[in-house]
């Protein structure tokens, strides 16, 4: 069953089908997250059905985007939505794997952002469902393979931006350098301001900068149970 779901009170709206996970607020956390240093296109690595997609063509309307997803259902759902908004002269939904995608065929890219899967392939039983599975777990490709495409794909002032669970941070840390790529900017997310981080965002790039920006972390709910205003005004937009 479909059904459309809104954004920023309506100015954007988003294909979700009840068979293909639907998206989720870390996904627009960090479409929010994600900055553009410098102009030029923009690229959606495994972009499901095409919420950080269409988020960052929205944020950034002199931009062209691209999202790249490898299962066809949640490919042509996010190529449906991107009609839907009136966005084809600016978005690009490649329905193709981001391992063996042609960097030479694209432009290079001036921001590059994922919500990669969270799970190592063989951590936990694998859901039965393959649409639930590729996004959920590395079975379509691991972090790893993310960075190298973004690492590809980025012009050389570019930034990849991305999230995952905050206890890989060790495993990424590690990729991140083995690229000769460098953190330049993180954020870590909590449910409330008892809990523990659960999710990290991060900013890599080419340059090495002399110290990390670390942002302050960012809370989800009010001790009421209700989203913080950040959150608020990220998922919903300020009222005009």
């Amino acid at each position: 069953m479909e059904q459309t779901e809104k954004l920023f009170r309506g100015e954007l709206r988003i294909i979700q089908n009840s068979t293909s996970p639907r998206f989720s607020l870390d996904s627009v956390l960090l479409a929010s997250f994600a900055e553009q240093t410098a102009e030029g296109p923009i690229c959606d690595l495994g972009c499901g059905t095409g919420i950080i997609t269409l988020l960052l063509a929205y944020k950034y309307p002199n931009s062209r985007v691209f999202g790249v997803e490898i299962m066809a259902e949640p490919a042509e759902l996010a190529a449906r939505s991107v009609q839907l908004n009136g966005l084809v002269n600016r978005i690009t939904i490649i329905n193709g794997d981001l391992r063996q995608l042609n960097s030479e065929q694209l432009p290079k890219m001036a921001l590059v952002a994922a919500n990669p899967p969270y799970y190592l392939k063989a951590a936990g039983r694998p859901s039965p469902d393959p649409l639930r599975s590729a996004a959920r777990t590395e079975c379509n490709g691991t972090f790893r393979d993310f960075l190298l495409c973004a690492q590809k794909l980025l012009a050389q002032e570019g930034r990849f931006c991305f999230c995952l669970p905050l206890e890989r941070k060790e495993e990424v840390l590690e990729l991140v350098t083995s690229t000769n790529m460098h953190i330049l900017r993180t954020r870590l997310v909590r449910t409330s301001a008892g809990n523990e981080p659960y999710l990290m965002l991060m900013e890599t790039g080419f340059a090495k900068v002399k110290q990390v920006m670390d942002l302050p972390d960012l809370v989800v709910f009010t001790p009421e149970n209700r989203y913080n205003p950040e959150i608020e005004n990220i998922f919903y937009g300020k009222e005009k």
